[in-house]
């Protein structure tokens, strides 16, 4: 028995969609700037810009992407939304500084950019999850 109400059914394979989406639109920015906005250069200046770019479309892309989930994670989830939703970022959050602690060739900008992903991906799925409340901050509509 336990006492949870993070609906793990519902983290474990939003994180993954989450994963594929976010990698594939890195993907995808690389191969449109590499073919069509900057072609001709060498692989490795291509490997290079990927290493820079792909933590800002993941930024650029996910933080409206976490939202969206949170949204969804109300709606369908209700009070364990929020929880659940947190808990979609921990495990995201998790993985990418395991993978920039491990990294040899991470740097201070891998690492701030990471942070900056963090706070803002929390941030947004947080406030997805949460919905409109009555109160100071509501916008009168």
């Amino acid at each position: 028995m336990t006492n949870t109400t993070i609906r793990w059914r519902w983290v474990i394979p939003t994180f993954f969609l989450l994963e594929l989406v976010l990698i594939s639109a890195a993907v995808g920015w690389v191969a449109f700037y590499s073919y069509v906005l900057h072609a001709g250069q060498p692989d490795a200046y291509y490997e290079g810009y990927a290493t820079a770019a792909s933590p800002i479309v993941s930024l650029v892309a996910g933080a409206p992407l976490f939202f969206v989930v949170g949204d969804r994670f109300r709606r369908w989830l209700g009070a364990d939304a929020v929880k659940s939703a947190i808990a979609v970022s921990a495990i995201y959050t998790t993985l990418d500084v395991l993978l920039v602690v491990t990294w040899p060739a991470a740097t201070m900008y891998h690492v701030l950019v990471m942070l900056v992903n963090a706070t803002a991906k929390l941030a947004a799925i947080y406030l997805g999850a949460r919905g409109r409340r009555s109160g100071a901050l509501a916008v009168a509509s």
